[in-house]
């Protein structure tokens, strides 16, 4: 698949405040990222957004979610590098202040809707 990437599986721990990093993904073209989430402990919400590989501004929107919802982020970061090819990552922090410690597993980052993979659990 030109300028798309198959969904990555990964898991995060946040406590608090406390924010987490997905993976630089290289973006080659304007879409959205895409982020779903297969499971959060309690279903807690979280806010994501993203940023460039070193934390820079691209422009994007913050979204909210929790179990079994996927999130389409608008950023510039292709746009703002002159059209060309920029890592990103998303920041995840919890949305409200949870005692204890959330297990966010989730899929699919950085890929185009029309032509996603869904992962499964």
């Amino acid at each position: 698949m030109a300028n798309n990437h198959g969904d990555t599986a990964w898991s995060a721990y946040m406590k608090g405040w406390q924010t987490y990093d997905t993976p630089n993904r290289q973006k080659q073209d304007a879409s959205s990222a895409y982020i779903k989430a297969n499971s959060v402990t309690g279903n807690h919400l979280i806010r994501a957004w993203a940023l460039s590989f070193s934390n820079g501004d691209v422009g994007s929107d913050t979204v909210q979610f929790t179990t079994g919802q996927e999130r389409f982020i608008s950023q510039y970061a292709y746009e703002w590098n002159g059209y060309k090819p920029r890592q990103i990552h998303l920041r995840l922090q919890n949305a409200g202040s949870y005692a204890g410690t959330l297990l966010l597993k989730a899929c699919g980052v950085l890929i185009q809707f029309d032509v996603a993979k869904r992962c499964s659990d």
